[in-house]
């Protein structure tokens, strides 16, 4: 990718005025006016707790990675914290919108902030904000940022013109000078980076999952969604997984295997509004019927809140979850619904993709899993283990002839599962 020598390249992706804001307003009060009429439970249920909220719709929350480990909202009208101290909400930066939150891995204090006017930063756990990078000189907005797990002076922005369009910008020096990358990545949904490769990623266009090199500028789409906008992606914390949600369904893409999974959403959370992901990979979903949390194998679900029907999970950690609603921000610390890291040791949750299979069969497993296909005659053709560390592998079957086979899997600490696998040339 090449570089240029000023803050800014010369170069200007697209011309025109910014969008008004106004129509934002008006769309968010008609669109929570109707919602309300139709659903107004208001309960925050047990184990919650409600902060109530700052005057404007809240777009993203962090946690303060300071001692008194403030609640931080980012809204249409500047940013907001919230302690223990019971002053309530505190205006931090006002008068503009606040599209994302990203910080450094702690214990720095460092945090970014993108928003309409450019990306603001603060070094002291979010009290005060600075101006760290105004916006292009063609007018566009920032509305998507990220800093790379590989390097911590690897930067990535998405700039918005008044078409809503997204030109990739990337920064190598802690977000000095930028240089353009690519048009057509909005980042709405994130900006993944590749956990396997530094110079890759992810990103969401509408209803179109793909992925982009920062060396070559190149654009792949995986996957088309078709009627389903993506509303959030988010990377696994140690696996190569991304997770993808729609309005109706929740996938998981497989770097190493370069495939993915797609499972439709439960009732106990309906038509599906945002997600987070804790570090151990517990996701926390919010829709229509509630809040939900499934684990990174999406196979057990465990409904959270049920009475925060409408909820935004806007983060989550070890020790916090945090929801929004019209009236406000609900948190609560995660109790026993989330897992542990010892999975139960009868029952192994096996994916098997493609079958039919022709040339290769692709096996993700939720434990460290030993496996051997038969035939018919019950003779042993291939065999094959998963590591603890993926939990994924590849078995060859192009050499084997056409027919019904059957796939037995056995786990370290637990008893065999068998299904039938059809190969078919």
């Amino acid at each position: 990718m090449q570089r240029t020598s000023s803050r800014w390249p010369n170069r200007k992706p697209n011309s025109g005025e910014l969008m008004p804001h106004l129509w934002r307003w008006v769309r968010f009060v008609v669109y929570w006016w109707v919602l309300l009429a139709i659903n107004p439970a208001r309960a925050c249920g047990p184990n919650w707790t409600f902060l109530g909220g700052p005057p404007a719709e809240v777009l993203c929350v962090t946690k303060s990675s300071g001692p008194d480990g403030a609640t931080i909202a980012g809204t249409l009208g500047g940013i907001y914290r919230y302690d223990d101290s019971g002053g309530g909400w505190q205006s931090m930066l006002f008068g503009m919108p606040i599209w994302q939150f990203a910080g450094t891995l702690p214990p720095s204090d460092t945090m970014f902030a993108a928003t309409s006017l450019g990306l603001y930063r603060s070094v002291n756990s979010g009290q005060q904000w600075d101006l760290f990078q105004r916006n292009p000189p063609w007018g566009g907005e920032m509305h998507a940022f990220s800093i790379s797990p590989h390097r911590a002076d690897q930067m990535l922005g998405s700039w918005h013109d008044d078409n809503e369009s997204g030109y990739l910008y990337a920064s190598n020096d802690r977000g000095i000078d930028w240089g353009f990358v690519s048009s057509g990545v909005p980042g709405w949904a994130g900006l993944v980076y590749s956990s396997t490769a530094s110079e890759t990623i992810y990103f969401a266009e509408a209803t179109l999952f793909a992925e982009i090199s920062l060396t070559d500028s190149s654009i792949r789409y995986l996957h088309d969604y078709w009627q389903q906008d993506i509303h959030r992606i988010h990377h696994h914390p140690v696996n190569d997984w991304i997770y993808i949600l729609t309005t109706d369904s929740l996938t998981i893409y497989d770097e190493s295997l370069d495939s993915l999974v797609v499972y439709p959403l439960p009732a106990s959370v309906g038509v599906a509004f945002d997600m987070c992901i804790d570090t151990r990979g517990n996701l926390l979903i919010g829709g229509w019927n509630g809040i939900s949390l499934v684990d990174e194998t999406l196979q057990n679900w465990t409904d959270v809140a049920d009475t925060l029907s409408s909820g935004r999970p806007l983060y989550t950690d070890d020790s916090t979850w945090i929801v929004d609603r019209l009236e406000g921000i609900y948190c609560r610390t995660p109790t026993t619904e989330v897992r542990t890291d010892e999975r139960p040791a009868h029952r192994i949750q096996i994916l098997t993709y493609p079958n039919p299979a022709s040339t290769e069969l692709k096996i993700r497993a939720e434990v460290a899993t030993e496996f051997r296909l038969y035939n018919v005659l019950g003779q042993l053709v291939a065999s094959t283990s998963t590591a603890r560390s993926t939990y994924v592998t590849r078995l060859a079957v192009a050499s084997l002839p056409a027919g019904i086979y059957y796939l037995s899997a056995a786990g370290i600490d637990g008893p065999a599962h068998i299904q039938s696998v059809v190969i078919n040339h």
